[in-house]
């Protein structure tokens, strides 16, 4: 696996690539790729898989909701508090999103992750793949500082 950075924000390059896949912290322009691809569908409409029914919303309220989510988490983002959305990226198709939240992680050693893929791209062991992903980034300690 492959990480690198940016000096101003260190987010803003963030990638951690895979044989399959890449995770990519969701600029602008993902943001609105995977609004869309939320849009298209995350799970059957008939069961709810997350605690909060985010996706139980008409289309365009779920995808501004979508890039409310993103730029919230970009803003509350911290060296203590993370909140950090990387886009599951496969041939260059952002596929789903996975997600890390830790306060204090450098001391605490602990952290959330969080993710979903669009419906289509189900069932590949992308979902296993990405949490892998985020696992190396997380207890990699060359990769954060406290």
């Amino acid at each position: 696996m492959v990480i690198v950075g940016h000096h101003i924000w260190p987010l803003a390059d963030l990638e951690v690539v895979t044989p399959r896949l890449t995770l990519r912290y969701v600029s602008d322009e993902l943001a609105v790729e995977l609004a869309d691809l939320a849009a298209d569908g995350i799970h059957d409409p008939a069961a709810q898989p997350f605690s909060e029914s985010w996706t139980d919303v008409p289309s365009q309220q779920l995808e501004q909701n979508t890039l409310r989510y993103f730029w919230r988490s970009r803003a509350e983002t911290s060296a203590r508090h993370w909140d950090v959305c990387l886009a599951v990226v496969v041939d260059g198709t952002p596929v789903g999103v996975c997600t890390i939240h830790a306060d204090h992680f450098p001391a605490r050693r602990s952290a959330a992750t969080g993710s979903w893929l669009g419906l289509r791209f189900q069932r590949q062991g992308l979902g296993r793949e990405m949490r892998q992903a985020a696992l190396h980034l997380l207890f990699t300690p060359t990769h954060w500082t406290s």
